[in-house]
């Protein structure tokens, strides 16, 4: 009996096409770390050519204002971009370092050390994805001592999740979005 309950709402959760919700924690080891993950409805190499196009991040990830390619030199990228939750600290340059379906990011910011490291992984069911974020942000000089601590995790938290859910909408399971 409750094999014949369960098997409808298994088939439903499998075959809807919703939005997963990220998982996200702040690392207990190093709290400065905001690490998360999402679940995804299409291959890893469908999401991470759509991920890997960063001049097209604006349409991606609803966060991010503009993006302006300042240098490409093969798996390094410089970029210059604008986002809504930091809006009021204008643009910043971001270093990009590509290596596989993975990212690592460097953002240049007075007052802060900011890392993103960003992954595109096989899912757990064939035809599926998965992807982490992980935001980094500690604050330095005198800036950085200047800098609401409170609102700056708050941010931080805000962003993980924002860009994990940007992606989870634009891939829901099953079926996935287009490149």
């Amino acid at each position: 009996m409750t094999l014949t309950l369960l098997l409808p709402i298994w088939l439903l959760a499998t075959t809807s096409p919703v939005a997963p919700a990220p998982v996200w924690r702040r690392d207990a080891a190093d709290p400065r770390w905001v690490i998360g993950r999402v679940e995804l409805g299409a291959p890893p190499d469908q999401v991470w050519a759509r991920l890997s196009r960063f001049e097209r991040w604006g349409e991606l990830f609803s966060d991010v204002r503009s993006v302006r390619v300042l240098e490409r030199d093969g798996p390094r990228w410089r970029l210059e971009i604008d986002t809504w939750l930091m809006k009021g600290c204008g643009p910043h340059e971001y270093r990009v370092e590509v290596e596989g379906r993975s990212l690592r990011v460097e953002i240049v910011a007075t007052g802060l050390r900011a890392h993103v490291r960003m992954e595109v992984l096989e899912g757990v069911l064939p035809g599926r994805s998965a992807a982490s974020y992980a935001l980094f942000i500690d604050p330095k000089g005198i800036v950085g001592a200047l800098l609401p601590k409170k609102r700056l995790r708050s941010v931080q938290e805000s962003m993980v999740s924002t860009y994990l859910s940007d992606l989870g909408r634009r891939f829901t399971l099953p079926g996935g979005g287009s490149p």
